[in-house]
């Protein structure tokens, strides 16, 4: 065998070993690393199914009366975080009681105030990454509006340097689930692209970060997490000693999204992302075996930064793509009230942003967003006034429903008041 002959014949054998590792993290099992953990787990967090279902009804119930219940709906999402993510069962079960308990208060708008102890929003959650999630979303709010948080945010101190933020995040950047019971991917996500979000514009402008804490962030994100063989991000999973890379949809959105496109290999990125579009969430498109507003707006936004590395072919493809969503969302996921079919876990408020959301994006409500077609939409109007009218009478002010309802208005609603 000559030596050309023997390099193709190696390079070949290195492309199938890189194709079998894709596929082998795309279609990583958890269940299978949380029964090796607890062959009983499944059966454990089931009985903790009806009553979590229950709360998530008698929520939304009050949600779309105008009666938010954010203390409870903060309870409960760490309840789902606890069930999903971890084997932590005592803690699931005093949280479920402090839920049922929190069902019978009526005023719970103390849960969205900033708390003066360290300046942390989200008071019903335990877990530090989950208020800081929700204290995200409040900083940049009150920064769209020219202010700056009332209380000292003391709760970044505890990352506010290169040595503890990497620590911190190299904490939670491999999932060892067979030893501990506990998957860190939701934690990772939030935490790194939340932190994302606040240095790259600079919030709370009062606060007074490590210097060096933004080149040290990305420093993390392009050359240690990123996956250079798929151009995705996501949790790392320790099977038989080695890590396994999985590709994450929704932390490969938000990291393209704050970033607004700056990252690298895209060539890999937009492979990877037509590649999954088959999968179940978290890595791949779908939700129960079908579309979601909240994993197709994420899909828009990749392929919207993604659209000038993309060749002919894939362009078509993602053309197709993205008609099959605006029919999805149309007709399965709007409904006649002009209201969009909730998810099993979110609010109400997140309802109507992702949906809004998505058909902002793909630039279903204004021509000049159509990056991916010059097609025209018949009965734009029509849905636009629904859903904003829809939106008035539920008079639900949590921060998911004013963003789509701000979302409406740029794109033209104002003249439907």
């Amino acid at each position: 065998m000559n030596v050309l002959r023997r390099l193709n014949l190696l390079l070949i054998v290195a492309a199938l070993l890189i194709a079998a590792s894709a596929a082998h993290a795309r279609s990583y099992d958890l269940n299978a690393d949380f029964y090796a953990f607890d062959k009983d787990r499944s059966a454990t967090i089931r009985r903790f199914e009806p009553a979590m279902s229950e709360a998530q009804r008698a929520i939304s119930r009050s949600e779309v009366s105008g009666r938010p219940m954010p203390c409870s709906r903060q309870i409960l999402l760490e309840t789902r975080w606890l069930a999903d993510s971890t084997s932590d069962y005592e803690r699931l079960r005093r949280r479920m009681d402090e839920l049922r308990r929190s069902l019978r208060k009526p005023n719970q708008g103390f849960a969205d105030e900033q708390a003066p102890s360290d300046g942390s929003w989200g008071r019903c959650f335990e877990e530090w990454f989950l208020k800081f999630n929700t204290s995200v979303d409040f900083i940049r709010e009150l920064q769209e509006e020219g202010r700056t948080p009332a209380h000292r945010t003391s709760f970044l101190d505890r990352i506010n340097s290169p040595e503890s933020l990497s620590t911190y995040l190299h904490s939670l950047l491999i999932s060892d689930i067979t030893a501990t019971g506990k998957d860190s991917a939701k934690e990772l996500n939030y935490a790194a692209t939340g932190l994302l979000r606040l240095l790259l514009n600079g919030a709370p402008a009062d606060y007074p970060y490590h210097p060096s804490l933004k080149d040290a962030l990305l420093r993390f994100i392009d050359d240690e997490w990123q996956n250079s063989d798929t151009g995705y991000w996501g949790e790392w999973y320790l099977r038989v000693g080695e890590p396994v890379k999985t590709d994450h949809l929704s932390t490969t959105f938000h990291i393209i999204s704050y970033r607004k496109g700056d990252v690298r290999r895209w060539k890999k990125i937009i492979d990877t992302t037509l590649a999954i579009k088959g999968l179940e969430y978290p890595f791949g498109w779908l939700e129960h075996g079908g579309y979601s507003n909240h994993h197709n707006y994420d899909v828009v936004k990749i392929f919207r930064y993604g659209w000038p590395h993309m060749n002919r072919r894939q362009q078509a493809t993602a053309r197709d793509e993205l008609r099959a969503m605006i029919r999805w969302c149309l007709q399965s996921s709007l409904k006649p009230d002009g209201s969009f079919v909730m998810s099993r876990t979110g609010p109400i408020g997140e309802s109507f942003y992702f949906g809004v959301a998505f058909l902002n994006e793909v630039g279903y409500f204004e021509r000049a967003r159509r990056f991916w077609t010059d097609e025209e939409f018949h009965g734009v109007d029509d849905v636009r006034a629904a859903i904003l009218r829809k939106i008035d009478s539920i008079k639900y002010g949590d921060l998911y429903m004013k963003w789509a309802r701000e979302m409406l208005i740029e794109a033209g609603g104002e003249q439907l008041q």
